[in-house]
């Protein structure tokens, strides 16, 4: 599969919350290959297990996963990560990182609507401010629009403005300091999400 999937709980004030945290179990350096991929609308594997997993794990669940956690590198003895090649050239990798967000905008969108509300990327380091430009470029882009429905477009919008986080520094420091306070900020909008997920859910169905 290449990724490590385990459980863990994040305590905050409102009370302790679900996550899925994934890690690399093998050394990914994503450039031109997989550009060339994403212009031919190639699917990812990774991207494909890993959706499906989370489906499996968040329908097995008692409560669902309110937050899925992407670790750019693996703790264990090995030294597994997940990088950008940053020798492509600067209008490359742009395009990478807007093809990798409009990509995996689906698996976003499904994990929402199973019940998770913040997907975050940790562990990045110089890769987390091309993602998170690529993200950004995503939102303005009309391409975003084709082919989804109108019903979908705001949700899309959502998620990618207010629901999908990109972290150079570590997972420790996520999982302790900076989810416990943002995940009582997007809760507050508690309503608004459960909406979402419904309206994704009632499109899914057909």
């Amino acid at each position: 599969m290449g990724f490590a999937f385990e459980d863990a709980t994040i305590d905050t004030r409102r009370g302790p919350r679900r996550a899925l945290v994934m890690a690399p179990e093998a050394a990914y350096l994503v450039g031109r290959e997989r550009l060339e991929e994403l212009r031919r609308g190639g699917e990812s594997p990774i991207d494909e297990s890993v959706a499906a997993h989370f489906a499996t794990r968040a329908l097995a669940g008692r409560e669902p996963y309110r937050v899925v956690v992407f670790r750019g590198r693996h703790s264990g003895r090995h030294d597994w990560s997940w990088r950008l090649d940053e020798r492509l050239d600067a209008p490359d990798l742009q395009e990478l990182c807007w093809r990798l967000a409009a990509k995996q905008l689906t698996i976003w969108r499904d994990m929402l609507r199973r019940g998770a509300w913040v997907m975050v990327h940790t562990d990045l380091g110089s890769s987390a401010a091309p993602l998170r430009q690529g993200v950004r470029a995503l939102i303005d882009d009309p391409r975003r629009l084709e082919g989804v429905a109108p019903e979908i477009q705001e949700i899309d919008e959502w998620i990618l403005r207010h629901l999908v986080f990109y972290f150079s520094g570590s997972f420790e420091t996520a999982m302790a300091e900076t989810l416990p306070d943002k995940l009582p900020l997007v809760e507050a909008r508690r309503e608004r999400l459960e909406a979402f997920a419904e309206r994704l859910e009632a499109h899914a169905q057909g």
